[in-house]
């Protein structure tokens, strides 16, 4: 008994440490109302699920494209629209979703470290040396007029994708998405999902196995 006791306790230790760091992480969501915040996340979000190799990234990649044909019919003429966050936990995941994207037209950006991400992608990456931002065969200044042109194709961009940490980066702490979408939800940890949400999330869509 005194050792059940003592399992019970630790796990109700355990409980309790997690539940205060989902707090933590919680009260810094970008000034969001705790009770909206998890009506959006646990009650208000589709999940399509199913076992691998059920296409399941292919319904993620219509999603996008259904989520940005319905944001151009609903901008004025030469109103900026917020693009939408594509996310998941790998980096393997996330060219996947930036080369299913870029078959179908959308306009992609994709954040990352250039030695992660497969070389036939690269070209949608703006996280490349400074040296690549050129003009006419002239090397613009690498932090001034890199930066500028990785914002552009940022507020350009229909999808923007990254890994779910990848999207707590300091680039993307002047913009906002309504629409986040998680690919290969089911391997990434709580915490690891909620970064992404910080980013003004409004609506949440959750892709991974059954």
């Amino acid at each position: 008994p005194s050792r059940r006791g003592c399992c019970y306790k630790s796990i109700n230790s355990r409980s309790r440490y997690v539940h205060f760091l989902s707090l933590i992480i919680v009260s810094k969501i970008a000034r969001i109302n705790v009770l909206t915040f998890w009506h959006y996340v646990i009650l208000a979000y589709p999940q399509p699920k199913g076992p691998p190799g059920t296409g399941k990234t292919a319904v993620a990649i219509r999603i996008l494209e259904h989520w940005a044909k319905i944001a151009k019919a609903g901008s004025k003429n030469g109103e900026i629209v917020s693009p939408i966050l594509a996310t998941s936990d790998s980096n393997i995941a996330v060219d996947n979703l930036v080369e299913g994207c870029a078959s179908i037209g959308l306009q992609v950006v994709r954040l990352g470290r250039p030695e992660a991400i497969r070389p036939e992608l690269l070209r949608y990456c703006i996280d490349r040396p400074p040296s690549s931002y050129s003009t006419g065969g002239r090397e613009r200044d690498g932090s001034a007029m890199g930066f500028k042109e990785r914002m552009r194709a940022l507020r350009r961009a229909q999808v923007v994708c990254c890994t779910c940490i990848g999207s707590g980066g300091d680039i993307l702490d002047s913009m906002t998405f309504d629409g986040v979408l998680v690919d290969e939800a089911t391997q990434a940890t709580e915490p690891a999902i909620l970064v992404p949400l910080m980013r003004g999330c409004r609506q949440l869509v959750l892709v991974g196995d059954h």
